[in-house]
């Protein structure tokens, strides 16, 4: 949770479990899952003292598409207001008003890939991302306010099980305040799955 002044702080003794549920839907054009959320997001604090829960809740929809050959499409997309611990904590699960009342930001995301196999052995994955979030008035300058990032890889499998690749990265971030920040990666990976 976000706090005035900008920190944020993780309540270690939640008191319901995050309720989850999917649907899975196997057609002859792919794959389609729909998923939903509700979550209690719940704080007790001295400092700065506050006591409140407010339930929330996502939707999301994912699928995974066959094209020609081995190639596949894959895209995310979901919607709502208690995301954050499953955006890798980019997002702050909510924001802590002045007056010690818990507000659920509205977050949205999605994602897209295309996975091509230039043969059997070597392949390629090209994908765009997008996150946003929609953070109420009072929230900390350095909230995270979006990001948006692109990816394109090369990934060679020499032999079974073993996997090598090479990947460009570029993304950028915004926070609440205006700030923004851009990467750019090159990266390399060797995998060998047991």
């Amino acid at each position: 949770v976000a706090v005035p002044g900008g920190s944020t702080f993780r309540a270690d003794d939640d008191r319901a479990p995050d309720i989850t549920g999917q649907l899975v839907f196997n057609t002859a054009k792919g794959r389609i899952a729909v998923s939903a959320l509700l979550r209690d997001i719940r704080v007790d604090a001295g400092a700065p003292a506050a006591v409140d829960d407010r339930w929330g809740g996502a939707l999301s929809v994912a699928g995974v598409i066959p094209t020609f050959g081995k190639d596949d499409f894959r895209f995310t997309a979901s919607a709502g207001n208690a995301i954050g611990r499953y955006s890798d904590g980019f997002f702050p699960d909510g924001v802590l008003s002045a007056d010690g009342q818990i507000q659920l930001p509205k977050q949205w995301g999605w994602f897209a890939a295309y996975r091509h196999y230039w043969f059997d052995q070597l392949r390629s994955n090209f994908v765009l991302s997008s996150a946003s979030e929609n953070n109420p008035a009072g929230a900390p300058d350095n909230t995270n306010k979006s990001t948006a990032s692109a990816h394109a890889n090369l990934i060679w499998s020499p032999v079974t099980n073993a996997d090598l690749g090479i990947e460009y990265i570029y993304a950028d971030r915004k926070t609440e305040d205006g700030l923004k920040g851009h990467l750019n990666r090159l990266q390399a990976s060797a995998k060998y799955a047991f």
